[in-house]
């Protein structure tokens, strides 16, 4: 397990800051606030837990990585700032440029260590999967919207691969080293391919309505490793100590149990034309469970734990 990075640490703390004045400050909308939590608070965080300089292959690359990590994502944030154009997308490339680094690492990694236990490797993926939410934040902010899709559709999937491309491959690796087994390897499968499924059954419902149930079923495979990571997440929780860790480990999994729930009940209305739960509500309820009660407090307590079993 690496030991943590206080470098990127320090960044998602003072980024947490950074957050908090930008979300009383920008006139955004809560959709765009949230994303913002991705690259100036979880990302960091998600990444302390990962990037070890002692075995990853991009050591002189990497010792100013957080730094420049953190610069990047406040450029993200006053992207936010100015009306959608070319110089706006532009503010996010450095942002891109982040994400880039960090999958060329995770790929590395995952080419020069092949036989390394899934639940060690699920993270790398993650870092692999980052630069595609960062593209279509940058897209987003450019007022590009790829395939034709809507412009909160394009965002969504920019905050999609932020939390759901990294941190959900980082903390289900935390989770599965804990209790590795059977279990936690089918979740970490699960995950691997969920994450970019979402995009595919969207995609395909995008250009043949007809087949929504595409849709359904990639979200609901999706959803049913994440519920199976919540599970495994309570479990550990029962026996982490210090209790208040073990709280709110287990407070992160009932989040992500419910978010997900209300993923796969959205995903279902979608498909049978029901309007039990609109994108705005899904935005307020499943992003903000999933940013703000998952991901968040499962990052606080694996970077307090360190590389503590």
């Amino acid at each position: 397990m690496p030991r943590v990075q206080p470098a990127f640490v320090a960044s998602g703390i003072l980024g947490s800051f950074v957050w908090v004045v930008a979300a009383l400050v920008l006139p955004v909308d809560w959709a765009e606030k949230l994303i913002l939590l991705g690259p100036l608070c979880a990302c960091p965080l998600a990444l302390a837990l990962v990037v070890d300089p002692g075995v990853q292959p991009l050591r002189a690359t990497w010792r100013y990585h957080a730094i420049v990590q953190f610069l990047a994502a406040v450029c993200a944030v006053v992207s936010f700032a100015m009306p959608t154009g070319p110089i706006t997308g532009a503010l996010v490339l450095p942002w891109v440029a982040v994400t880039l680094v960090a999958a060329r690492t995770g790929l590395l990694r995952l080419l020069r260590e092949p036989v390394r236990p899934l639940e060690e490797r699920i993270p790398d993926v993650g870092m692999v999967y980052l630069p595609i939410g960062a593209a279509f934040l940058a897209c987003s902010r450019a007022g590009v919207y790829p395939l034709d899709f809507a412009p909160m559709i394009v965002l969504l999937t920019a905050a999609h691969f932020h939390f759901a491309g990294l941190c959900l491959p980082v903390l289900a690796g935390r989770v599965g080293q804990q209790r590795a087994g059977g279990l936690s390897r089918w979740i970490c499968r699960g995950i691997i391919v969920g994450v970019p499924l979402v995009g595919v059954g969207i995609t395909v419902k995008h250009f043949h309505p007809h087949l929504g149930v595409v849709e359904l079923a990639t979200a609901w495979f999706l959803t049913a490793a994440c519920v199976g990571l919540s599970l495994l997440q309570f479990h550990v929780a029962l026996d982490l100590r210090p209790r208040w860790q073990g709280g709110l480990l287990a407070l992160s999994a009932l989040f992500l149990l419910t978010g997900m729930a209300l993923a796969g009940i959205y995903a279902l209305g979608s498909l049978r034309h029901a309007a039990w739960l609109t994108i705005p509500k899904m935005i307020v309820t499943h992003g903000t469970m999933n940013g703000l009660g998952f991901a968040l407090p499962a990052l606080i307590v694996w970077n307090v734990r360190g590389s503590r079993p």
